[in-house]
């Protein structure tokens, strides 16, 4: 995801990356530490129309407990808990995930040449190209 911010975004922006209303919440109230792309929610620069985002998720690998009721039943009375537990652990993702928040000139031009970029990175990291070689040109950017 590219985008562009305003200055109410900051909640919506977490929102649009896939954290979910039950773990913005817990953040807000910080029931639960913000770290990794959570911490934006500590960002205290201002967001305008020159706020851009960069977002990349990439998931390399999920495991979660079977759906089968039976599974469950047996793996609850198996369970050992001394505690009552109001979450239970089902799963477990591991990827990348990044959110990159850049201020960004006023000048137009500038603007426009560092969207082609973004654009560029973007495309080749979904088509998994391993060759990408920034101009220098773009790296004066």
């Amino acid at each position: 995801m590219i985008t562009n911010g305003s200055k109410d975004q900051q909640q919506s922006i977490l929102k649009i990356i896939g954290l979910g209303d039950e773990l913005r919440l817990s953040l807000l109230l910080d029931l639960q530490e913000k770290t990794g792309t959570a911490a934006f929610m500590d960002y205290s620069y201002p967001i305008n129309d020159y706020t851009w985002f960069f977002y990349y998720y990439s998931l390399d690998r999920e495991e979660e407990l079977s759906n089968d009721t039976s599974n469950i039943q047996s793996f609850d009375k198996s369970s050992k808990l001394q505690t009552v537990a109001t979450h239970i652990i089902t799963g477990i993702q591991t990827g990348i995930d990044v959110l990159v928040v850049l201020q960004l000139s006023s000048r137009s031009e500038l603007i426009s040449k560092i969207d082609r970029v973004f654009h560029r990175i973007r495309n080749l990291l979904l088509d998994d190209d391993n060759t990408f070689q920034l101009t220098s040109d773009d790296e004066n950017l």
